[in-house]
């Protein structure tokens, strides 16, 4: 193939990256999208999560003073019959910090490779404040979702069903599920190591090519991975400063079926946990006698129960306690040493999470079965609503709360608890379940039931 990479400008920072007629890939305000790995093949990497060619923070990066692209340029350097190379440069909205990627596009043997290497630079004068992140590296340099393997169609069908993290002969596999369990989190990584997703015709890669170690994470809901590097210590920020200097450089290109089949026969796969102590969610009532160990592979269609520690539930515990229940021996159970406020929450419900949409004008009804020993406080259920186009979905302070109209405030055996809502209209895109302890003791929660209906 002797064809010659062009780059065609839309703008300063936007343009579409062509291999004589074909186009290979394309730049959106300094993100890389529409990504190709073999002349004519398939979108890999699209536009709903497209590659950032800028550094950011994690925390907050929809915030314009955390992300190195408000002030934003795309050049192009060289363009040749082998390869392409664009630099890629931007600033967050204060100046302080300085963002560069040189990114080379190369075609060897009709496949399409991506060298990029980033540079983050704090100006002169200038320092920013890094928020500290528990999951992964704080300062990202990377995000990857490749199109296809997170949909909630369930016509469309999902692409992929694990991720592999390989460190020399090692290979880990990370099975696509939506439990927030430790192979998801702090994955570290170093020159040579890779990173991808499997099983298709096309599997895409990441491999890291510069020496600083790298602390990967991936998303329980979609399966993005994000790549960044730890620059806080402890649960406290950090503030960067003037010159302060971080390079990152790797490689994405994609692994084909053969290949991919030899990487999953290899691998192994960390036994966790999670898999059999964090119940699933089953509607519309929930026993809470299921896992995923009591499924077979693939589990990304099962969704878990979650927690939520508030007001100083440190000293507290969550647990699926397989002892004793409502009327067989399953339940979820809250324990609190010291007063605090704490829940387990069901909120995978509905159209994001491939549910049915949730109607209009519905009254919604939540029970629960309740019992409590050495309680000093109270427990109580209670609905959690988001409306379209009313603040973020991640702020819970954007949800419209009904509680159960009685609360428990001492010990009992089982009793009901109930949530009546009136019709609530718009509908909701998010309705979350919440069973509630704030206070002293302990409490579990069994067969909890959640309907919507429409009035006729």
């Amino acid at each position: 193939m002797n064809d010659t990479f062009s780059y065609k400008p839309l703008n300063d920072s936007s343009g579409i990256i062509l291999h004589g007629s074909r186009v290979v890939a394309e730049i959106r305000d300094l993100s890389l999208c529409n990504i190709r790995f073999h002349p004519g093949g398939r979108i890999v990497f699209g536009e709903t999560v497209p590659v950032p060619l800028y550094w950011r923070q994690y925390i907050g990066n929809q915030y314009p003073d955390r992300r190195a692209n408000v002030y934003r340029e795309v050049v192009c350097v060289h363009a040749g019959v082998n390869s392409i190379r664009l630099q890629c440069s931007g600033e967050n909205q204060s100046r302080t910090v300085h963002s560069i990627y040189d990114l080379v596009i190369t075609c060897r043997k009709d496949a399409y490779v991506y060298d990029v290497e980033a540079v983050l630079k704090v100006n002169p004068g200038m320092s920013w404040y890094v928020q500290y992140n528990p999951d992964h590296g704080e300062l990202e340099f990377c995000n990857l979702w490749p199109q296809g393997s997170f949909t909630t169609d369930r016509l469309a069908g999902k692409l992929y069903n694990t991720c592999f993290v390989q460190r020399g002969e090692s290979i880990i596999r990370i099975p696509h599920h939506h439990l927030e369990s430790p192979d998801k989190r702090n994955i570290m990584m170093t020159e040579g190591d890779r990173f991808g997703w499997l099983l298709e015709e096309e599997n895409p890669a990441l491999k890291m090519v510069s020496g600083h170690t790298v602390f990967a994470g991936v998303c329980a809901y979609m399966w993005d991975t994000h790549f960044g590097y730890r620059v806080t210590s402890g649960e406290e920020g950090r503030s960067l400063s003037p010159g302060e200097t971080f390079r990152a450089r790797f490689v994405l290109y994609s692994i084909d079926g053969i290949a991919g089949k030899s990487l999953l026969e290899t691998a192994r796969t960390p036994d966790m946990k999670e898999l059999e102590t964090i119940p699933i969610i089953t509607m519309p009532v929930n026993r809470f006698d299921t896992c995923l160990r009591d499924f077979d592979e693939p589990w990304f269609d099962y969704w878990p129960w979650s927690v939520e520690k508030h007001d100083g539930a440190d000293k507290c515990t969550y647990s699926l306690d397989r002892t004793r229940g409502f009327d067989d021996n399953y339940s979820l159970r809250i324990d609190h040493r010291d007063h605090g406020t704490s829940r387990w929450v069901a909120t995978a419900l509905g159209p994001a999470f491939g549910g049915s949409p949730f109607p209009e004008n519905a009254r919604y009804h939540l029970a629960a079965h309740v019992m409590t020993r050495r309680l000093e406080g109270q427990v109580s259920i209670a609905l959690r609503f988001h409306h379209p186009g009313k603040g973020s979905v991640y702020d819970m302070n954007d949800y419209e709360t009904y509680r159960s109209r009685e609360t428990v405030s001492a010990d009992v055996d089982w009793t009901t608890l109930e949530v009546f809502t009136p019709p609530i209209t718009p509908a909701p895109d998010r309705v979350h379940l919440v069973l509630q302890l704030a206070g002293k003791g302990s409490a579990w929660f069994d067969n909890v039931e959640f309907h919507a209906r429409v009035d006729a």
